[in-house]
C-alpha cells in the first residue's frame, strides 16, 4: 500500500448551498445558518431542508425522477456533480473504470400509503387488510427504487457508472467504512478509481419519529451550545459525493488533484511511524505501537503537593514516568511509581 490517493472531483448538496464554497461560507455566517432553519416542517423540532437541487441536467428522464424519491435524488445529483467536476460524466471509456462505494440507511418510505393503512386499520389486528393495502397501494417499481440497497443501483443507471459496486449500511459508520475501503484498495493497487459518498433527507417524519423515540432530537436550537439544557440534533438534508483517486491515474488522464485537499499516502504514515519509534522512550524502553506516547513527563499540576489521583494520562499510556520525576517531583510515589 503505497500509492498516493487523491481527490479529484467533489459534488456537495447542503441546506446552505449547492456547492462547497457556498456550504463553507454559510457556515461561517450566522444570519445564514439561522435562515435555513425550519420550524414549521415537522413541529415543535427544527430542521434543514435542502433547496430543490438542479435534478434535470443529471437525471433527465422524467421516470428515473417519478421513480426516485428526495434521498436518491439528491445522491444522483451530488454523485453526478463529483463526476463532472473530475471529467468524468460522459465518458464512456472511463466510466467503465469507475467502482462505485456508497454508504447509506434506510430506505425512504411513501408516508401517504403508510397514514392509509394505519387509518384502515385502526388499531385492529388484520393481516389480510394489511396484504390487501400493501398490494394495491404500493407501486412495485416505486417500492424497489427507495430500497436502500438499490441507491448505488440508480446511480450506476442514471449516471452510466458501470464498474464494481458495494454498498455499506448504518449511519456514521457506513460512510467512514465507504471511504476507508475505497482508500485502501487504489493504494494497495487493485483499483484506480472510485466515487464515494452518500445522501440524507431529513424532511422524513418517520426518521424524526425514530430520533425523537431515542430522545436525540433538539428540543430549542435557538439557546447557544453551552446554555441548551440537553444534548441533541437538529436534522439536516445533504448529499455528498468525492472522487477518489489515485495520482498516477490522474496524471495519465491529464487531471489535477483538487487545490487544498491534501495527498493521502501510505508512505507517509510509515514514515511517522518510523520516527515515532526513534523517540526517546520512557524508562529507557523504546516507544511501540500501542505503548502510547511517553506523555507522562508532564509533570503535575502542583509539585508541592501530591495529585488525589493517578494522572490521568496514566490510565492509557500503561508506561511509568521517568525516574527522575520520581525522585525530584514525586518523593511521595508509591511502589507502582519506583524505577524498574
Amino acid at each position: 500500500m503505497t500509492r498516493e490517493v487523491v481527490i479529484t472531483g467533489q459534488g456537495l448538496l447542503s441546506p446552505l448551498g449547492q456547492d462547497l464554497s457556498a456550504t463553507w461560507a454559510g457556515l461561517h455566517d450566522p444570519a445564514a445558518v439561522a435562515a435555513a432553519a425550519r420550524t414549521d416542517v415537522m413541529p415543535p423540532f427544527t430542521v434543514y431542508p435542502m433547496a430543490p437541487p438542479p435534478v434535470d441536467k443529471y437525471v433527465p428522464k422524467r421516470g428515473d425522477q417519478r421513480a426516485m424519491g428526495p434521498f436518491m435524488l439528491q445522491g444522483c445529483v451530488a454523485a453526478g456533480m463529483a463526476m463532472e467536476q473530475a471529467g468524468l460524466l460522459g465518458n464512456q471509456d472511463l466510466l467503465k473504470q469507475i467502482n462505485l462505494m456508497v454508504g447509506v440507511g434506510g430506505g425512504e418510505r411513501d408516508e401517504a400509503v403508510d397514514e392509509a393503512i394505519l387509518a384502515a386499520l385502526n388499531g385492529a389486528s388484520d393481516g389480510n387488510l394489511l396484504a390487501e393495502q400493501l398490494q394495491t397501494e404500493l407501486r412495485p417499481t416505486l417500492f424497489l427504487a427507495q430500497l436502500p440497497n438499490l441507491f448505488a443501483g440508480n446511480i450506476s443507471i442514471v449516471l452510466g457508472v458501470s464498474g464494481s459496486s458495494r454498498t455499506f449500511m448504518g449511519e456514521e459508520s457506513a460512510g467512514i467504512d465507504a471511504v476507508r475501503v475505497a482508500y485502501e484498495r487504489i493504494a494497495s493497487g487493485q483499483a484506480d478509481l472510485f466515487l464515494v459518498g452518500s445522501a440524507f433527507n431529513a424532511v422524513r417524519q418517520d426518521i424524526s419519529l425514530l430520533y425523537h423515540a431515542g430522545g436525540y432530537l433538539l428540543q430549542d436550537p435557538g439557546l447557544p451550545f453551552w446554555r441548551r439544557p440537553r444534548a441533541g440534533m437538529a436534522l439536516g438534508s445533504a448529499g455528498a459525493f468525492v472522487v477518489l483517486e489515485s495520482r498516477e491515474h490522474a496524471q495519465a488522464r491529464g487531471v489535477t488533484p483538487l487545490p487544498g485537499w491534501p495527498a493521502w499516502s501510505t508512505t507517509g504514515a510509515a514514515a511517522n511511524q518510523a520516527k515515532r519509534r526513534r523517540m526517546p522512550g520512557v524508562n529507557g524502553r523504546p516507544w511501540r505501537p500501542g505503548r502510547g506516547l511517553p506523555c507522562c513527563r508532564v509533570p503535575p499540576v502542583s509539585a508541592r503537593s501530591p495529585p488525589r489521583s493517578m494522572p490521568s494520562c496514566m490510565n492509557w499510556c500503561r508506561v511509568r514516568p521517568a525516574p527522575r520525576f520520581a525522585r525530584r517531583r514525586w518523593p511521595w510515589a508509591p511502589a507502582w511509581n519506583a524505577p524498574s
